[in-house]
């Protein structure tokens, strides 16, 4: 995830859930009028969110489709500490309550929660990922399905809570098992030897990433051998 994103993220959930605590105390000074507005508002958050999808926005790149879901999903959980000891209808409770739980999985896996809200996808922090050599890694990107039973892959280096993302778009085949480095990366260009299945058996691909190159990488292939 993106350090402002992320940054974004935390501090809108947290004072969030502070404002819904705050709200829970003070329900009978709250007009049903604005609680109506604030439900009304989360909802055309919602349709606006639909409205702007975009395939290429995810946590490390957002968009405005990642604010707006953000946007969703924090008023939510401030109609649910509004709700939750007020006299409305038990759907609508059940419903906004959904928001609240979030703090129990929150407390258990911080950045599962953190890059859902920020996202709308629930694999966004948790993609089929293959170990290339030391603190390198090839990531399957949220925009991932390609034609042909082929998968899209980022190369990056993680630093510590954060990752540096050298090259996008690289083309892997869906059934691939693992990735090995077949010599000392070169800079950051790497030759890799991709492990896969195909109906017949098992087969390899030995493959060049350069790093900055951010183009389908799927052409890059050196040798093609059979296991």
């Amino acid at each position: 995830m993106s350090p402002q994103l992320f940054i974004l993220a935390i501090t809108c959930y947290l004072v969030s859930m502070v404002a819904a605590l705050v709200a829970s105390f003070v329900v009978k000074q709250i007009s049903p009028k604005l609680v109506y507005t604030l439900i009304t508002c989360h909802f055309l958050l919602f349709i606006c969110w639909i409205l702007n999808r975009n395939a290429y926005d995810s946590v490390e790149l957002p968009g405005s489709s990642n604010y707006l879901f953000l946007a969703f999903f924090c008023t939510g959980i401030i109609n649910a500490g509004i709700l939750i000891r007020s006299k409305y209808s038990l759907a609508l409770k059940s419903y906004f309550a959904i928001y609240l739980l979030s703090l129990a999985i929150f407390l258990v896996s911080p950045s599962r929660v953190l890059g859902f809200i920020a996202s709308g996808n629930l694999k966004s922090v948790n993609p089929t990922r293959y170990h290339v050599l030391d603190n390198y890694y090839l990531v399957e990107q949220q925009n991932s399905s390609l034609p042909g039973e082929k998968k899209s892959f980022k190369l990056i280096r993680e630093m510590g809570m954060f990752h540096n993302t050298l090259t996008r778009d690289i083309a892997l085949p869906s059934t691939t098992d693992s990735v090995n480095c077949l010599v000392p990366p070169d800079g950051d260009n790497f030759n890799i030897r991709v492990y896969f299945k195909i109906a017949s058996g098992n087969d390899s691909l030995d493959m060049e990433i350069k790093k900055d190159n951010h183009r389908d990488q799927s052409g890059e292939i050196q040798q093609k051998r059979k296991l």
